[in-house]
């Protein structure tokens, strides 16, 4: 549940025009649920058993959190030529930060008297909310490890049972008391720079680049004992994330209503593997690897996007779109699924699409208002990867013909996979 009044000021005069703003947030969530998590197997390309991972039952799991945040943003046109907006907002959450300060900040600068150029640059701390998944972390269910011999039949060791825990910046297995629930909210500060330049009335040209990093993030780490005291499924709040970005891109209005964007995009994005998102949603990872900083799984290097929008004989409307960018990156793992070489060191063949959907607008009789207007219904029809080019996202290892066909069922909803054979 949310609630979000907010009041605009009339414009007030003071060096320039002042637009000023104030609101409060308040918003308010709860989950309910249940988890049920069936023993997994792990086999070796012989089908013997390698690893068994078992899961206790758990009880019904249930949080709330009830987040408050004011605001206050002002939008100054100080003259033809410059602008600048300048914000904060305080925020205060009952799970994680008691008191957070985000203030925000944007320049606007037209050097020419005709505006054909502008130049923008900003920067902002931002504060997200606890996810309710980390909240009660605690009351997931404990995972017991057992590790066979060739054989597949005979443990090389007793089996390890973690249990999670919230446990913030600690290590558990020192014995050091953990802290009860996460006192922490995952923060961004982020910054951008961009200029647009009108070359000609029908051209415009744009680059920009902006840089975002986040800390403060939830990741799951398994705490293993070597001494035979219980071992921990932790939850931190130590991980971060990077993210960079260069653009530029070209607009073209070649008709009244008709135009052509094209955009090239580099970005490089890094970051803690196991986070609280990729391990629990949207479901639980059955397998939990040693956390790793390194290259995200939506890592994309290179990608160039174009678009159009134009008309057609008979009133008709045709809007393509191509993408092409980097392959997907994926990492090797071993049998136990643990990495093998780089995470996500891998990447699949370059994706490309190529989409279009054509439509026409009909005025629908009889429901003309009062003031002339005339209402409309849209018709037409969308179409995906018109090529069929194989956009590969998933490899399937280990796959055998006596389980082959649940695999074949899951690609049927999904746009393709690599699958490596046994047999």
């Amino acid at each position: 549940m949310q609630l979000l009044p907010s009041y605009q000021f009339p414009e007030k005069d003071w060096k320039g025009k002042h637009h000023i703003s104030v609101g409060v947030e308040v918003d308010y969530r709860s989950y309910f649920g249940t988890s049920l998590s069936h023993p997994v197997q792990l086999l070796r390309n012989d089908t013997t058993l390698e690893g068994l991972v078992d899961f206790s039952a758990v009880a019904e799991q249930n949080f709330s959190d009830t987040a408050l945040a004011e605001y206050i943003h002002d939008h100054w046109v100080m003259s033809q030529h410059w602008s600048l907006d300048a914000g904060a907002r305080l925020s205060s959450e009952t799970t994680g930060w008691g008191g957070a300060f985000a203030p925000r900040l944007g320049l606007s600068f037209s050097p020419d008297q005709n505006g054909r150029t502008v130049i923008r640059a900003g920067a902002g701390l931002f504060y997200s909310v606890v996810p309710l998944l980390a909240g009660d972390f605690a009351a997931n269910p404990t995972r017991t490890v057992t590790t066979f011999d060739t054989t597949g039949t005979i443990p090389v060791m007793a089996p390890i049972t973690y249990t999670p825990v919230y446990v913030g910046s600690l290590n558990p297995l020192t014995g050091a008391p953990l802290p009860s629930s996460p006192g922490t909210t995952p923060r961004n500060f982020t910054w951008n720079t961009e200029v647009v330049h009108k070359l000609r009335s029908d051209i415009t040209l744009r680059a920009a680049y902006l840089e975002s990093h986040t800390t403060y993030l939830f990741e799951i780490t398994p705490f293993t004992s070597t001494t035979g005291e219980p071992s921990f499924l932790g939850l931190t709040n130590t991980a971060s994330s990077r993210y960079h970005q260069a653009e530029a891109s070209v607009h073209y209005n070649f008709r009244e209503h008709d135009e052509l964007n094209a955009s090239y995009i580099w970005s490089r994005t890094r970051g803690d593997l196991n986070s609280l998102g990729s391990v629990l949603i949207p479901f639980e990872q059955p397998v939990i690897r040693p956390n790793l900083y390194g290259i995200l799984p939506n890592d994309v290097p290179h990608r160039f996007i174009t678009w159009a929008i134009f008309g057609l004989p008979w009133k008709m409307t045709a809007s393509p779109l191509i993408d092409v960018h980097t392959g997907q990156a994926y990492s090797n793992i071993d049998v136990l699924q643990n990495y093998v070489g780089q995470p996500n060191g891998q990447r699949f063949a370059p994706f490309f699409s190529l989409d279009a959907k054509i439509y026409k607008d009909f005025k629908v009789p009889f429901l003309g208002s009062k003031s002339g207007k005339v209402h409309h219904i849209r018709l037409g029809f969308y179409s995906t990867n018109i090529t069929n080019h194989h956009n590969f996202h998933d490899v399937f290892n280990n796959v055998t013909s006596a389980n082959f066909g649940q695999f074949a069922g899951f690609m049927d909803r999904r746009d393709g996979a690599v699958i490596d054979f046994v047999d």
